[in-house]
């Protein structure tokens, strides 16, 4: 840790990474007080406490972990590693809280939407998958031209960018809630209402004004 005014070395991180660790992705907390080191080469992601310097926490994993991004409100941290696996654990105690699965390659980079509620993640395939951060569920996911090293949302949490490979950076509307999607649907190119089959096809809720087939 450096002093920006001085140019002096307050202290150094220091933990026994067998042989070095290479750092891709390092988050701090919100509250500034803590961040995390994920470990590419190494299966683990460490917590430190940024004011002393001291180690908090080691998040062990299955293989080298590249992103590591802690949560909005400062209560959990998401990880994730060469396997594919995006993890989300709770900062305090360090115990796994879920694992999303569904990449089948390594997985770059990964983020929360500012609100909290989603996680972003691209793997180096292309992918990009958008799961609930409360129930570990996936709720969308999509295909880019390039394999994705970079994952950002936009403020508001409405769109994602990612970036990869010698590539035009890509950008997509991210829906709130299924009534938020289907007013959009309507109003750009849906001219009638869904009937309960479509719904149950789709996978959304029925609607009680509608009659059904018996």
């Amino acid at each position: 840790m450096v002093d920006l005014a001085t140019g002096e070395i307050l202290f150094e991180f220091s933990k026994d990474f067998e042989g070095g660790c290479f750092f891709l992705r390092l988050s701090w907390s919100p509250d500034g007080r803590y961040f995390v080191t994920p470990c590419s080469n190494l299966p683990r992601a460490d917590t430190w406490d940024a004011e002393t310097g001291e180690h908090v926490k080691t998040l062990l994993h299955a293989d080298g972990v590249n992103p590591a991004a802690w949560s909005p409100d400062g209560t959990r941290i998401l990880t994730a590693d060469l396997t594919g696996v995006v993890h989300v654990w709770n900062a305090e105690s360090g115990d796994l809280l879920f694992d999303f699965r569904g990449h089948t390659s390594a997985v770059y980079d990964a983020a929360w939407s500012q609100n909290g509620n989603y996680i972003a993640s691209g793997d180096d395939t292309g992918t990009v998958r958008i799961w609930d951060a409360k129930s570990g569920q996936e709720v969308n996911v999509y295909h880019v031209g390039f394999g994705i090293l970079g994952v950002s949302w936009s403020p508001d949490s409405t769109q994602i960018i990612t970036s990869g490979f010698y590539v035009i950076p890509d950008i997509r509307r991210v829906w709130q809630s299924t009534d938020e999607l289907i007013a959009y649907a309507k109003a750009c190119c849906v001219f009638r209402d869904l009937t309960p089959e479509e719904r149950q096809q789709f996978g959304l809720p029925p609607r009680s004004d509608l009659p059904s087939k018996n």
